[in-house]
């Protein structure tokens, strides 16, 4: 092999362009300072490393090239401030905002014919620890039945694109199958489930998460009717999705879309494991002084199963007149 091209002067002048090279793209790399202010409840590192992660998603190095807009929209979206102000001034990203209250307690009572009256609280927590953490504790009870749930949703873990999900609830519900006015079925079950998720955020629009869960389903007599057999089920799922709305503080302008697959893996008994897939696109748009034009399209398919892992719909948008879980059904749109 001929090596008498590789001399020392002759490396020492490779060395030189390379160092050269090198030199030459630092000094066009400008170090930027992100500088926050305002912020109270909110750890000034994580409106930080929002900024940081907007830098690194478009490869921007100088302060010149970003879209204080753009950054200002990104720490709006994360719903946990009341104003927000971003202005670049030199080399110099300065960040004002002020901390919206996030700590939201929600009483409820509700009432429907035929059935208990239930009360209940749950305490929501969307900016827990300062870190854009959400926290969702409490209960909903009544004579016969009892709700509790507790809920933990990092949407980014140690400041990366993963996110992390755990639940748990134990719900006592008396709920009956109408047809028109008229209660034909009806069944009263206690569901003891937990469940976690991993996910990731691909941009700042789509994110997807795969989710592993357990359920524990005992049954109690109700009236005369059959009481159906307990069972206990293990399920895998996938979610998807798609934001492309922007938040204006009493709504989110723009379109939100929700793709869902859930597949039992594992139960107890020797009923087919049922599968479900849902989407739900919705939209919201201002359309004169405060008043917003609001669009949603749902729809959900499921199979296997039996009757007892019936969608149980009602009393919610889309199904409105039908009573809180009176229409059991294995697809809707």
């Amino acid at each position: 092999m001929n090596t008498s091209w590789l001399n020392t002067s002759r490396v020492k002048r490779i060395l030189c362009f390379v160092l050269l090279l090198s030199t030459t793209r630092t000094a066009i790399v400008e170090d930027i300072t992100i500088f926050v202010t305002g912020n109270e409840r909110t750890r000034s590192s994580y409106i930080e490393n929002i900024a940081n992660d907007y830098l690194a998603r478009n490869q921007i190095n100088r302060a010149a090239d970003v879209n204080a807009k753009e950054l200002k929209d990104l720490i709006v979206d994360k719903e946990l401030f009341s104003e927000v102000d971003v202005n670049i001034v030199g080399n110099r990203i300065n960040i004002k905002v002020k901390d919206r209250w996030t700590l939201i307690p929600i009483p409820m009572a509700i009432a429907q014919s035929g059935q208990d009256t239930k009360f209940g609280l749950f305490v929501l927590e969307t900016n827990l620890f300062g870190y854009g953490k959400t926290g969702v504790l409490g209960g909903l009870f009544s004579q016969s039945q009892s709700n509790f749930f507790a809920m933990y949703k990092d949407p980014e873990v140690a400041f990366t694109d993963w996110m992390f999900g755990a639940y748990f609830s134990s719900s006592q519900k008396i709920e009956y199958l109408y047809d028109g006015e008229e209660n034909i079925f009806g069944d009263n079950r206690n569901i003891n489930g937990a469940g976690l998720s991993l996910g990731y955020a691909f941009s700042e629009k789509i994110k997807s998460d795969l989710n592993i869960t357990i359920a524990d389903v005992d049954y109690k007599t109700l009236n005369n009717y059959p009481e159906p057999e307990d069972y206990k089920t293990s399920s895998a799922g996938l979610n998807l999705d798609w934001d492309d709305a922007t938040f204006r503080y009493y709504y989110k302008e723009g379109w939100i879309g929700h793709f869902e697959m859930q597949r039992q893996f594992w139960r107890d008994d020797d009923t087919p494991e049922s599968y479900q897939l849902r989407l739900q696109v919705s939209g919201e748009k201002n359309v004169f002084l405060e008043h917003v034009l609001q669009v949603q399209i749902s729809g959900a398919y499921q199979d296997g199963g039996d009757e007892r892992d019936l969608m149980r719909v009602g009393a919610k948008r889309g199904f409105r007149g039908i009573p809180d879980s009176g229409a059991w059904v294995d697809k809707y749109m």
